[in-house]
C-alpha cells in the first residue's frame, strides 16, 4: 500500500518513484490540457488555432485520464472518485471530438462534450488539490465539487446559444432555397 507523503509542501499520494513518475506526467498533461482548452475555447471557430489547440486539447486529456487511471489504482481506497472524474471527462472529451470528426450537424455536442470535459477535468483537480491550496482551504468541500460547473456552465450555455444563432444566420429555412435561386432550374 502506497501512503500519502509532502513534496515541496504539497501532499501527494506517496514518494515511491512509479508513482510520481507517473504523477509528473499527469502534471504536464493536465497543465497542457488546460492550456490547450482556453485557446481552443477562446480562438475563432474553424480557425487553425482552434483545430491545432483543441487536437492538443484531446490527446492532454486522454493522457490525463490514462495516468489518472493508473494513480487511482494505485492508491483505489483514496483516489477512486478521480478515476470516476477521470473517465467522466474522457468520454465528454471524446463526444465532443467525435461530433465534430464525423461532421454532425450543428456544434451543440462538440461545445457542449468539450466544455463539459474541461469543467470535470477542473472539478477534480479542484476536490483533489483545493484543500492544500492557499486561500481554497478555507472553502468547505462541496465547493470544490460545484464552483467549476457554477461559472462553467453559463459559459457553455452561452457558447451554444451563440453558435445556433451564428449557424440560423448561416443556413436557410429548411426546405427553402437561398435568395435569388427560386425559380432556376437544372438544364
Amino acid at each position: 500500500m502506497l501512503t500519502a507523503s509532502r513534496i515541496l509542501g504539497t501532499e501527494v499520494g506517496s514518494t515511491a518513484p512509479v508513482f510520481l513518475a507517473f504523477l509528473a506526467i499527469h502534471v504536464l498533461a493536465g497543465l497542457t490540457a488546460v492550456a490547450t482548452g482556453a485557446t481552443a475555447a477562446t480562438a475563432r471557430k474553424g480557425s487553425p488555432r482552434h483545430i491545432r489547440a483543441g487536437r492538443w486539447y484531446y490527446r492532454a486529456i486522454t493522457v490525463v485520464f490514462i495516468t489518472a487511471t493508473i494513480l487511482a489504482a494505485m492508491r483505489w481506497r483514496q483516489d477512486y472518485y478521480l478515476f470516476i472524474l477521470g473517465a467522466t471527462a474522457y468520454t465528454a472529451a471524446t463526444i465532443g471530438y467525435q461530433h465534430r470528426r464525423r461532421h454532425r450537424p450543428g456544434d451543440t455536442g462538440h461545445i457542449a462534450g468539450m466544455g463539459a470535459a474541461y469543467l470535470v477535468m477542473l472539478t477534480a483537480f479542484y476536490v483533489d488539490n483545493g484543500p492544500h491550496l492557499p486561500l481554497w482551504d478555507h472553502l468547505p468541500t462541496l465547493t470544490f465539487w460545484l464552483l467549476p460547473s457554477a461559472i462553467g456552465a453559463p459559459i457553455i450555455t452561452r457558447a451554444v446559444i451563440r453558435a445556433r444563432r451564428a449557424r440560423g444566420r448561416r443556413e436557410p429555412p429548411s426546405g427553402r432555397q437561398p435568395a435569388g435561386t427560386q425559380g432556376e432550374q437544372l438544364t
